[in-house]
C-alpha cells in the first residue's frame, strides 16, 4: 500500500512530502495527495508545481510541497542630509600654479529656507503566512521624528519631511537633524583654519593671525589680538585684544599688505590699534591708544573714556564726521597727527551718485513723459499694450525719484550735522598735530591744555576748557 507522509516544518512555514509506493500499486492520485495534506493541516502555499511532478512520477522523497509566505518587516525612518559636508578642506591652486596656503575654501554655511535633511517615514509591517494558514506578524518600522527644537531649522510648512533652515549660519549635524547655528566659532584663526568667509556672525576666542582674512556676514568678534590681518563685517567688529600691524605709517590712501585692515558696516569697538586701518559706517570707540592708525568713521570716533580723560591718538589720520575725542593728541615727540572732522568723503560720494540717479531718473521720466502725451494726442498711432507699458513705467519712474529725493535728504541731513562737528580734548594736544573741520585746517606748533576744535563764526578755532 502507498504511504503519503507531510512533515510540517518546525516553524510552520514549509511542509514537504514524501511518498512510497508498494509494488503493483496504481499511482496516487490527487484527492489522495491532498487529502494526505489537509490531515496535516497545510492549507496554504502548496506549490501546483510540486503536485504535479509528485502525481506524475508517482514517487517523492521529502519533496517540498508548500511554502509559507514571509513576513516583511517594516523600514525604519531614515535622514538623508542634503547640505554639502565639507569634511576636506584643502589648499587650491590659481591658474598659475600658485598655491595660498592661507585660502582653504569657504566654511560652508547656507541661507534661510535652504533644505538641510529629507526624512523618509517608516514602512508599513506587511504580516505573513504560515503554510497552516495561520497569519505571521512582522515588526513595524520605527517612524523616528526629526529632533523637537532643532536650532535654526524646521520642518518645511508644505513638506513635513523636509528640514529647512530658518536663519543663516553654519549646518551642524545633530541626532535626527541639521540645526543652523548663525555663528561660526573658532579657536583662532592662521594657517590650519584658512581665510575664513562666512554667512553669519564670526566668533575668534583667540587670535586672528598675520595674512589670514576673516569676512563675515553678520558681526565679527575677536577674542585676542587681530595681527596684520583682513579683517571685515558687515555689522560690527569687537577685538578685546587689540589691533596691531606690522611695518612703519604710511599716508597713503589704500592699507598696505603688512597693515592690519579693520573694516565693518556697523562700529568698531577695540581695546588699542597700532598701524592699522579701521573704517567704520557708524563709530570707532578705542579703549586705550590709537598709534600710526588710520581712522575713518561715518558718525565719531572716541579714545578713551566718554568723558575724555583718558584715551590717546599719535600720529597716523583719524577721520570722523561730527566728532574725534581723546584725551591726548599727538606725543611730546612732535609725532605728525592728522585729525579731519566735518566732511565724510563717503556720504559725498552717496549724496553724488544719488544725484546723478536722480538726474538719470528724471531723464528717462521726461522721455517717456512725452511718449504718452504723443499717444493721448493720438491714440490710433499707439498700439493700447505700448501705452499701457509706458504708463506703467512712468509710474515705476516716479517712485524711483521719490525713493532717490528720500535718501539724498537723510544723506544732506547728516551731512548738515557737520556744521557742528568738534574734535574734543580732554588733558592736552602736543605740537605737530593738524585739526581739519571741513575746508579749513589748523597747525598746533605748542602744546596746548584740555578743549575742543570748533567752527566759530566761520572760522576754526581752539577754545580752551
Amino acid at each position: 500500500m502507498t504511504e503519503i507522509t507531510v512533515v510540517v516544518a518546525a516553524d510552520k512555514s514549509s511542509a514537504r512530502v514524501t511518498l512510497v509506493a508498494a509494488e503493483g500499486d496504481a499511482l496516487v492520485t490527487r484527492e489522495q495527495l491532498f487529502a494526505a495534506l489537509d490531515e496535516a493541516g497545510v492549507v496554504y502555499g502548496i506549490k501546483p508545481v510540486a503536485v504535479a511532478g509528485v502525481l506524475a512520477s508517482g514517487r517523492a522523497d521529502t519533496v517540498l510541497i508548500a511554502a509559507g509566505t514571509p513576513p516583511v518587516d517594516g523600514q525604519d525612518a531614515s535622514f538623508q542630509v542634503l547640505v554639502a559636508e565639507l569634511k576636506h578642506r584643502a589648499p587650491k591652486a590659481d591658474e598659475h600654479g600658485t598655491v595660498d596656503f592661507r585660502d582653504l575654501g569657504l566654511f560652508f554655511s547656507v541661507r534661510a529656507g535652504t533644505p538641510l535633511m529629507r526624512r523618509t517615514p517608516a514602512t508599513a509591517a506587511v504580516p505573513g503566512r504560515n503554510v497552516l494558514g495561520e497569519e505571521v506578524p512582522a515588526k513595524p518600522g520605527k517612524d523616528t521624528p526629526f529632533a523637537p527644537m532643532i536650532r535654526g531649522a524646521v520642518p518645511d510648512p508644505k513638506d513635513p519631511n523636509l528640514l529647512v533652515a530658518t536663519v543663516t549660519g553654519q549646518p551642524v549635524l545633530v541626532t535626527h537633524g541639521v540645526a543652523v547655528e548663525p555663528t561660526l566659532t573658532l579657536q583662532t584663526v592662521d594657517l590650519s583654519t584658512g581665510h575664513i568667509d562666512f554667512e553669519g556672525s564670526v566668533t575668534v576666542v583667540g587670535d586672528v593671525k598675520a595674512g589670514m582674512r576673516v569676512h563675515a556676514a553678520g558681526d565679527l568678534t575677536v577674542g585676542g589680538v587681530v595681527e596684520a590681518a583682513d579683517v571685515q563685517a558687515q555689522g560690527d567688529i569687537t577685538i578685546k585684544g587689540g589691533v596691531i600691524g606690522h611695518g612703519e605709517w604710511s599716508d597713503a590712501t589704500t592699507p598696505r599688505s603688512d597693515t592690519a585692515r579693520i573694516v565693518c558696516a556697523g562700529s568698531v569697538h577695540t581695546l588699542f590699534a597700532e598701524n592699522a586701518w579701521i573704517e567704520a559706517g557708524g563709530c570707532i570707540f578705542i579703549h586705550d591708544a590709537a598709534r600710526q592708525t588710520h581712522l575713518s568713521a561715518i558718525n565719531k570716533v572716541v579714545v578713551g573714556k566718554e568723558d575724555a580723560s583718558t584715551g590717546q591718538i599719535i600720529g597716523g589720520r583719524t577721520q570722523a564726521t561730527l566728532l574725534v575725542q581723546a584725551a591726548v593728541l599727538g606725543s611730546a615727540a612732535g609725532v605728525r597727527t592728522r585729525l579731519e572732522v566735518g566732511v565724510n568723503p563717503k556720504l559725498a560720494d552717496k549724496l553724488d551718485d544719488l544725484h546723478a540717479r536722480q538726474q538719470q531718473l528724471d531723464k528717462e521720466l521726461a522721455d517717456i513723459t512725452r511718449l504718452l502725451d504723443f499717444a493721448r494726442a493720438n491714440p490710433q498711432r499707439i498700439a493700447t499694450d505700448v501705452l499701457q507699458r509706458a504708463e506703467r513705467t512712468a509710474a515705476k519712474l516716479g517712485q524711483d525719484i521719490a525713493t532717490c529725493a528720500e535718501e539724498a535728504g537723510v544723506f544732506e541731513a547728516q551731512m548738515g550735522l557737520a556744521e557742528n562737528a568738534a574734535c574734543v580734548v580732554g588733558r592736552k594736544v602736543h605740537g605737530g598735530v593738524q585739526v581739519r573741520i571741513g575746508a579749513q585746517a589748523l597747525d598746533i606748533e605748542d602744546e596746548q591744555a584740555r578743549g575742543s576744535f570748533r567752527t566759530v563764526d566761520g572760522k576754526l578755532a581752539f577754545t580752551r576748557t
